[in-house]
C-alpha cells in the first residue's frame, strides 16, 4: 500500500468519529431551543405612560391572550415602557 491510500483510509475512519459526537450536540440543543420558547416575549407595544402598558396587560390576560404581563421600563423623562408578555 502507498501513504497516500493509508491516510484515505484514516481520513474515512476519523471522518465518522469527528462526526459522531456532533449528532449528540443537535439532540442536546432542540429541547433547549423548546425551552427558551415559554419564556418573557416583547409585543412590540409601547407606551409612554405606564398606565396604558399596564392596562394593555390586564386587557391581554382577561381575554385570554397570554397568561401573565409586565411592564419594562423607567419612570426617567422621555423613557416608555414595553410590554412583555409570558404565552
Amino acid at each position: 500500500m502507498t501513504p497516500v491510500r493509508k491516510g484515505n483510509r484514516m481520513r474515512r475512519k476519523l471522518i465518522p468519529a469527528l462526526i459522531a459526537p456532533l449528532a449528540c450536540v443537535t439532540v442536546l440543543i432542540a429541547p433547549a431551543a423548546e425551552a427558551s420558547a415559554a419564556t418573557w416575549h416583547n409585543t412590540g407595544q409601547s407606551f409612554y405612560w405606564f398606565e396604558s402598558c399596564d392596562a394593555a396587560g390586564k386587557a391581554g390576560v382577561n381575554t385570554g391572550r397570554w397568561e401573565s404581563y409586565f411592564c419594562n421600563g423607567s419612570s426617567a423623562p422621555w423613557a416608555d415602557y414595553d410590554l412583555w408578555v409570558w404565552y
